[in-house]
């Protein structure tokens, strides 16, 4: 039902319209009034389709009035102003520590040299320093996601099917993200001490609580493709607000939705969390719990690594960089991960499984096979995943780019009999031989 009369915007007006945080010109080529029977996208009231200037027409799309400024000197100051601060916050996370180190300033109109020089800011030198102060006391904590590769694809897979392939997914999906998240706090009561995750039993039960609130309320305003609005307008008619819905039993999208939405949000989270009022700490404790998340959202490319899980069969290398093979792990079994042959803690760890003659210890790095070659010592196998692959399958690859120049493996133990996880560890940094100190892990061994 197509209608112009008392609407504020009209057909062919030129317009302002917010599109993600920012805001573009743009041209109304519809307007309709939607209630519970004819609405496309869940929302009720006038709605406008609109061009963006510039943009091919596949993203044409209806938008609420919300979403739709005037186009005037005002508006368009405000699109500048927000086009601005998205620049900076760009370039700021990229520049990192070298702004804070009191090189070229970039907060003064003038790019002066920074408070340190006494140059380029007020000539007593206070204004520049007071605004640096502030801007770092008001900085939030990065909260840096570790995306297992096999995730990463699955992210771009579903990008492609959707938006290029037009290929939904069935709803509701089984299991659903309250169910995957459930399935996740089972799996972290069941790891018991051998978790490096702090306080989980005080925790996980408000972190769950949290993803599912955070899920529900952001999946129609920001976890979805334009081609997927349809199909949700009438997910929400159907469970919540059509009318054969009883009162009462309406159904949260938490459990309609599955994995493929709730990877969109997890991902999200560090842009969720800066508009946030959450303290450093709490943004900590998410981070770490939200990696493990992700670490078992590898589903069947991701064994279950606590007790009786199975370590899977691909393959690896050894003395040969061009014959790959699968290990054998019939028997009791170490499985050492490292992130690298030659860096220090990774050195310091193999002596003192050396000492034990009773079980075999491997230990697995995503080094090549030459370097571990010339790392080899008596009584330990030093095994490459160089192309990742059992790394990837254990949900254990972390950004290393920065440091060591590639993915690597985080550092983790596995004690296994026959194939079958009994014991698993994973350090929290990389750095760190806590969780998989010698000690810990062969206490493990009758």
């Amino acid at each position: 039902m197509s209608t112009t009369g008392a609407l504020p915007f009209t057909v062919n007006e030129r317009v302002l319209c917010y599109h993600g945080p920012l805001i573009y010109e743009a041209k109304v080529l519809k307007t309709e009034m939607w209630d519970e029977t004819n609405t496309k996208l869940a929302g009720v009231g006038p709605h406008f389709f609109v061009h963006y200037k510039g943009w091919k027409q596949t993203w044409d799309e209806w938008v609420p009035v919300a979403r739709l400024l005037k186009f005037n000197e005002t508006n368009v100051a405000l699109q500048k102003a927000l086009s601005s601060q998205a620049s900076q916050a760009a370039s700021s996370s990229g520049a990192g520590s070298k702004k804070g180190a009191g090189g070229s300033g970039s907060g003064g109109a003038g790019g002066g040299t920074g408070p340190g020089t006494g140059r380029g800011g007020r000539k007593d030198g206070r204004g520049t320093k007071r605004g640096r102060e502030e801007d770092d006391s008001n900085r939030k904590p990065e909260m840096k996601m570790n995306v297992p590769e096999v995730l990463k694809v699955l992210l771009v897979d579903d990008w492609e099917a959707i938006t290029k392939n037009n290929q939904l997914v069935s709803l509701p999906r089984t299991p659903n993200v309250i169910e995957i998240l459930q399935e996740f706090k089972e799996y972290v009561a069941k790891m018991g001490k051998q978790t490096s995750l702090r306080d989980p039993d005080l925790v996980l039960p408000t972190i769950i609580s949290g993803l599912t609130v955070y899920f529900d309320r952001s999946l129609g305003a920001n976890l979805l493709y334009r081609f997927e609005r349809p199909q949700y307008a009438e997910i929400r008619k159907t469970y919540v607000t059509g009318p054969t819905v009883k009162v009462g039993q309406e159904k949260d999208m938490s459990s309609i939705y599955g994995a493929e939405h709730l990877l969109r949000m997890l991902v999200s989270l560090p842009q969720m969390v800066v508009s946030s009022t959450m303290d450093a700490e709490s943004i900590g404790l998410v981070k770490d719990y939200v990696n493990e998340l992700l670490s078992t959202l590898c589903g069947s490319r991701c064994p279950r690594r606590g007790p009786g899980g199975e370590i899977p069969a691909v393959n690896v290398k050894e003395d040969n960089p061009e014959k790959g093979f699968t290990l054998d792990l019939s028997g009791k079994n170490i499985i050492l991960g490292v992130p690298g042959a030659f860096t220090p803690a990774c050195s310091s760890q193999v002596p003192q499984y050396m000492t034990s003659t009773r079980r075999k210890a491997s230990r697995i790095s995503t080094s090549s096979p030459s370097m571990m070659h010339s790392h080899q010592t008596t009584g330990v196998r030093f095994i490459a995943d160089d192309k990742g692959e059992l790394t990837s399958s254990l949900g254990l690859i972390f950004d290393a780019s920065g440091l060591l120049g590639s993915p690597r493996s985080k550092r983790y133990a596995i004690v296994a009999q026959d194939n079958k996880v009994q014991f698993f560890a994973v350090e929290t940094e990389p750095a760190d031989t806590t969780m998989t100190a010698s000690e810990v892990v062969l206490s493990q061994i009758a």
